[in-house]
């Protein structure tokens, strides 16, 4: 919404932009009460808005993820939060990681996997993401743990370059939380849930 705002102040056409101080600071209290919020964008943008609204999820928490860790790979912050909470709220554990190499060296080690399951977020990571999330696909300790790609549906170079398998899924941002519930469900089964208060 920010964005847009200063879009729209800047535009070559005199008569698109803000006609009046007043106009202009309309937009910018209901940008204001809308990131008070939490709300980060509109649905007419969808590629500012990375995690879409989950009007098709019930609100009610559940706990289909008790049990299961999740390591979210992500650089985004609004992202990073909007995943945690969501999945917070159905009962998984959520680990967040900002750089791919980083992550990929938590599963380096023979000790107990980190995680049962790693989202890379590609958005902003870009080819880093996609790298890291090939190699996880290919490396012998971790080619059996499922992973999910988030990306971003005009990147598609990166989505040709990604690794498919049965392990692997590949989610198309802006996100719905029901797609991203899905794609757990689907890979995390087979996997046991880890005792309680042992992760």
């Amino acid at each position: 919404m920010a964005n847009q705002i200063v879009q729209k102040a800047m535009r070559f056409d005199v008569n698109e932009r803000y006609q009046s101080a007043a106009e202009l600071n309309a937009d910018v209290r209901k940008a204001i009460t809308m990131l008070e919020r939490g709300i980060t964008g509109n649905a007419s943008d969808d590629y500012h808005q990375p995690m879409a609204e989950h009007q098709d999820d019930d609100e009610i928490p559940s706990n289909e993820g008790e049990g299961y860790v999740v390591l979210l790979v992500e650089s985004k912050i609004g992202l990073q939060n909007a995943i945690r909470d969501r999945l917070k709220a159905r009962g998984y554990r959520v680990l967040i990681i900002q750089d791919p190499n980083r992550a990929l060296a938590r599963f380096a080690t023979d000790d107990e996997q980190p995680a049962d399951c790693v989202i890379f977020g590609a958005a902003d990571l870009g080819v880093d993401a996609v790298d890291a999330y090939n190699r996880f696909a290919k490396d012998e300790n971790t080619c059996n743990i499922p992973s999910i790609l988030l990306i971003d549906r005009r990147q598609t170079n990166l989505i040709q370059a990604a690794l498919r398998g049965p392990k692997r899924k590949m989610l198309g941002l802006p996100l719905k939380v029901r797609e991203l519930r899905q794609a757990l469900s689907q890979l995390l089964v087979g996997v046991d849930r880890r005792p309680a208060g042992t992760y």
